[in-house]
């Protein structure tokens, strides 16, 4: 490299997709690589199409020790990419532990939110990352952080019919009784999506099989759908409705 930038070569130079040397360098974990370009006048936060930093794809890879370089260097640790999404959430997506407690331990914001308001722990319960979700929850993760649309990790869970999470969700602080800005509680969701053995778990627990969304609309109203038909029929069997077919 030395030679190539003795010739003229442009330390900054991007890509196609705007990618450049440090990007390459610090996704391949190459920390030798890295420190000559950062002390050679790499630009430490030129992002590509996509937005990602290089500390975006040092976290892709779990390369903590190009992630510290790159962070000791000034990188800023919560840059977002066109989604949003943080080095944590990447890192969170790609279950990758050990970039998780890095970058928290380093000042990254754990309820840090993407476009969308999800945070880490949202990402985490959505896909169903049960060590990631009591991970984040034991580095003080925002157990009812709510998104955009004021969505719960557990209104995610409930939604995506991830009974495991639910019950995890709940077994560590999750309000059962949280709305998102409708109005609707994750019984709520659960019996919109069919998921009847998450709604059967909720009723037992206590959820108001009565309660109503902003619009009136009852848990059964939400069921009344093509595809919720085990759920539909659970419910009126529930509240002694019986169908005069």
């Amino acid at each position: 490299m030395q030679i190539l930038i003795t010739n003229g070569a442009l330390i900054n130079a991007q890509d196609f997709h705007k990618q450049t040397p440090l990007h390459i360098s610090s996704i391949s974990n190459c920390k030798e690589a890295t420190e000559f370009l950062l002390s050679h006048g790499a630009k430490i936060d030129l992002k590509m199409t996509g937005g990602e930093s290089p500390l975006h794809y040092a976290s892709f890879q779990q390369s903590l020790d190009t992630m510290e370089l790159l962070i000791s260097h000034g990188a800023y640790i919560d840059a977002p990419d066109n989604k949003g999404d943080t080095p944590l959430h990447c890192s969170v997506d790609r279950n990758n532990k050990e970039s998780v407690k890095f970058l928290i331990l380093h000042g990254a914001n754990i309820n840090a939110e993407n476009k969308e308001g999800r945070t880490p722990l949202h990402l985490a319960a959505l896909s169903d990352k049960k060590e990631m979700v009591e991970l984040l929850l034991s580095l003080s993760a925002d157990i009812n952080a709510k998104n955009n649309k004021g969505g719960t990790p557990l209104h995610l869970a409930a939604m995506s019919n991830k009974k495991e999470m639910v019950e995890l969700l709940l077994s560590l602080g999750a309000d059962i009784n949280a709305k998102d800005k409708k109005g609707r509680n994750a019984l709520h969701f659960a019996a919109m999506k069919n998921n009847l053995e998450i709604v059967k778990f909720f009723i037992s627990n206590g959820l108001d099989i009565n309660s109503k969304d902003n619009n009136g609309k009852s848990t059964l109203d939400l069921a009344k759908r093509k595809w919720a038909y085990r759920t539909e029929s659970f419910l009126k069997k529930q509240l002694g409705i019986v169908d005069l077919k």
